[in-house]
């Protein structure tokens, strides 16, 4: 059975914080918007009816659900660099750092031979070169599996991922690429939901100031 998320784990610091100390406004309104896409990820559940093969079906769930997850951290990192154009930051140990997704069994069931349709299908139809370029690495080296969501969100939501264009299946080699997915969709979502709790927890010491002039507080 799988958990129900109803946000991020430490959510509730962090909108308290802010609602103790300034108005909700558009300065932090992409934290909520990760926050709800935390929530639409971690919950998502798709329905095709008779419409479709089951494995055909499972597989457009599976590409979803990495899709959504990756779409929250990413709009999750977007608001923490919007945060820093906004506020001087005094206090406490408050940086932009990018987030890591390891996952050492995602790694290995990429790198098999059943899984090939799936590489091949994010090379042939990725345009940046700097996210091909970490994906062959990865087929010999690390385990940071990040940049195999970041291309599975941005080719599902173009259109272009299907479960037949990436070999998915759940027996036989092909059983390999349905391993990846199932592996990179809850590391994904516990890799956003830590770095907003490091995020949330390092704001209760700041002093901040708006870059703008309009306000100052701290905790």
């Amino acid at each position: 059975m799988r958990k129900e998320f109803v946000g991020f784990t430490d959510w509730a610091i962090f909108s308290g914080w802010v609602n103790d100390q300034w108005t909700w406004d558009k300065r932090f309104g992409n934290f909520g918007r990760a926050n709800a896409r935390y929530v639409a990820a971690a919950n998502v559940s798709l329905s095709f009816g008779n419409s479709l093969k089951e494995i055909t079906a499972n597989g457009y769930e599976d590409i979803l659900r990495v899709a959504m997850a990756y779409s929250a951290l990413e709009m999750l990192e977007k608001a923490q660099k919007e945060f820093f154009q906004k506020y001087s930051v005094d206090g406490g140990d408050l940086h932009f750092f990018p987030a890591t997704v390891r996952s050492s069994a995602c790694v290995t069931a990429f790198r098999e031979e059943g899984s090939v349709r799936f590489r091949e299908a994010l090379d042939e139809n990725l345009d940046s070169a700097a996210l091909k370029n970490d994906l062959v690495s990865l087929q010999s080296e690390g385990h940071d599996v990040r940049c195999v969501a970041k291309g599975v969100r941005h080719l599902a939501f173009h259109g272009v991922l299907s479960p037949g264009t990436i070999g998915y299946g759940d027996s036989g080699k092909k059983a390999s690429v349905k391993r990846v997915l199932d592996e990179l969709y809850p590391v994904v979502l516990c890799a956003a939901d830590d770095h907003f709790a490091t995020w949330a927890r390092n704001m209760r010491n700041l002093k901040v100031e708006c870059l703008d002039n309009e306000s100052t507080f701290d905790d």
